[in-house]
């Protein structure tokens, strides 16, 4: 079954031993811009029990429905400016090929549950870092939330260091595991986003990887976030140049400085009690330009 640009009702259906000579074959599949409404179907002997998705643009604003199919994300997806895609909880997004991500212009709204979690992942049987690019928000994109989410097996090499990416972007992820990247876990470029109470584990672990790196001309705000067995259990920051005003807040783990940070004239840096800024290599310096205010308590 193939929908373009169509919302047909499809319920208490069996998709058996379809496309058994087409690997590419899927037991449905769905132009970005349809939005079936789907329930109680199963799947069984297909060459992929998945929904395919094809044609790069979600246009529309709507909803993926849980089934008891994953959707198998098979080439870049682009939600639109202006568009919101609803991810129901239980939801499986699954990725294809390691070139393949979800870039979000608009907003994605992926609200799971403590038992029913969204899960972003790559569709091979054997699971392994890399596997796919990443989630990328860019700076049109307002109002998106991951939260209750997992998120894994991402950052394929040549093409992402991280699972996920904010790029001159904001947006809400809390209550989110992020695990098994090829490197770091969540990367941010003059980016603001609130991270809250997520878990980062296993990222990087073979190749020094972080679970969350920033670079110096972002100001994310981190709350109650926990890191283990990643290559690194702190937040990298990279870049030289510190050109705003604005804080490190105080999380679980140590900011690690990676090359010298310049605090520019005019800026300044706060620092909030009990952070702990790590340097990584012997001429690695803070040089202040600017102010510098890290106040601690006794």
């Amino acid at each position: 079954m193939n929908f373009l640009l169509s919302d047909a009702v499809v319920e208490g259906c069996q998709f058996l031993t379809n496309g058994s000579t087409n690997r590419n074959a899927y037991a449905m599949a769905m132009r970005a811009d349809s939005l079936p409404r789907l329930k109680n179907n199963t799947a069984t002997g297909n060459v992929h029990d998945a929904i395919g998705v094809f044609g790069f643009n979600f246009n529309r604003s709507g909803t993926w429905v849980k089934d008891n199919l994953p959707y198998t994300i098979v080439e870049d997806l682009y939600i639109n400016g202006g568009k919101t895609m609803n991810l129901e909880p239980g939801v499986t997004a699954q990725f294809q090929d390691p070139d393949t991500a979800l870039i979000v212009d608009g907003t994605l709204a992926a609200q799971g549950t403590s038992i029913a979690p969204i899960r972003f992942t790559s569709d091979d049987a054997q699971k392994a870092p890399g596997q796919w690019e990443a989630i990328i928000f860019r700076s049109t994109t307002t109002n998106s939330i991951l939260e209750n989410c997992i998120v894994e097996y991402g950052a394929a090499a040549g093409l992402s260091d991280e699972i996920i990416r904010f790029e001159n972007a904001t947006a809400t992820i809390r209550n989110c595991t992020i695990k098994n990247s090829r490197k770091d876990g969540m990367r941010f470029q003059f980016s603001d986003p609130v991270i809250e109470n997520c878990q980062f584990l296993n990222n990087g672990n073979t190749n020094n990887g972080f679970a969350m790196a920033m670079r110096v001309d972002s100001l994310p705000r981190l709350r109650d976030n926990t890191a283990s067995g990643n290559g690194r259990d702190a937040i990298a920051v990279f870049d030289f140049n510190f050109g705003r005003s604005g804080t490190w807040v105080k999380d679980n783990f140590p900011y690690t400085l990676l090359n010298d940070v310049y605090i520019g004239a005019g800026s300044k840096l706060t620092i909030e009690p009990a952070v702990v800024v790590q340097f990584q290599n012997p001429d690695t310096a803070l040089v202040v330009d600017g102010t510098l205010t890290a106040q601690g308590t006794v």
